[in-house]
C-alpha cells in the first residue's frame, strides 16, 4: 500500500503539488490500507473527517420518517406530491424530483421490492 504523508491541506498549495516528481514524491510503503473509510495518520492520532462530504442516508419510502415502511407511509406520501416540496425519502427513483414517477416505485418498495 502507498502512503501519502505529505502536502497535508490547508498548508500545501498547488506550487508544492506541482513541484512532484519520483524523486520528492512523499510517498511510503504501508502495511494498511483505508479503502471506503477515512483516512488514518499522525500514527494514528488523527482520522480525516468526511461528514462534510456526505448526506445523511435516507431510506427511500419512508416518507413518514418513523424508521419503518409500511401502509402508514401512504398519506405522507400522497401529501408530498400534492405539496410540491421536495423530500428525500419520497423520491423513490432518485431523480432528484417527487412526482407521479415515484408511484411505481413507492409501490414495489411497499411490497418489499
Amino acid at each position: 500500500v502507498g502512503k501519502l504523508e505529505g502536502l497535508v491541506a490547508p498548508d500545501s498549495t498547488l506550487a508544492d503539488w506541482l513541484a512532484i516528481d519520483l524523486a520528492t514524491a512523499p510517498y511510503n510503503d504501508g502495511t494498511s490500507s483505508s479503502f471506503g473509510e477515512a483516512n488514518i495518520f499522525s500514527a494514528g492520532s488523527m482520522t480525516q473527517d468526511l461528514s462534510a462530504l456526505r448526506e445523511p442516508a435516507s431510506t427511500c419510502g419512508d416518507v413518514n420518517q418513523d424508521g419503518v415502511i409500511d401502509f402508514g407511509d401512504i398519506p405522507a406520501f400522497i401529501a408530498v406530491l400534492q405539496s410540491g416540496v421536495f423530500n428525500a425519502q419520497a423520491d423513490c427513483n432518485q431523480d432528484s424530483n417527487v412526482d407521479f414517477a415515484d408511484i411505481p416505485f413507492f409501490i414495489d418498495i411497499l411490497a418489499g421490492n
